[in-house]
């Protein structure tokens, strides 16, 4: 087991760098997720606070942290969470017209597009990738 694993604060405290709108959301976020012991929890409820904030998020340096996360094994116990509660919820607003397309093509990075294309075909046949 690797002993250098983060936190889901960590994790969130990551996500959130740059993010001001979201500063002040992180402990609350946190208190959420730990009323439910479920990590998982927690990053779905930033999830939705990124819904919340959609015009105020600096999207480019937040994909790009979100690429550093899904390649960091620091944060390997989390990636499944991130695709399902945050990458498929972009992808979903995007959809229903809630969020810009242009914001995903323009800032989504490598992996997390990789992700996104995949799900997007399995889900409606079609992509914006």
């Amino acid at each position: 087991m690797n002993q250098n694993l983060k936190t889901t604060q960590d994790l969130l405290q990551e996500l959130a760098q740059g993010q001001f709108c979201l500063k002040n959301e992180i402990s609350k976020i946190l208190d959420k997720g730990a009323s439910f012991s479920i990590d998982g929890m927690a990053i779905f409820y930033f999830g939705m606070e990124l819904a919340e904030h959609i015009e105020q998020i600096d999207w480019a340096l937040f994909f790009q942290t979100i690429e550093k996360v899904l390649s960091d094994n620091s944060y390997q116990q989390f990636r499944d969470e991130i695709r399902t509660n945050i990458l498929e919820s972009l992808s979903n607003l995007a959809s229903n017209g809630s969020m810009s397309p242009a914001l995903l093509v323009a800032h989504v990075g490598p992996i997390a597009r990789e992700y996104l294309r995949a799900y997007e075909l399995q889900q409606s046949g079609k992509t914006i990738f």
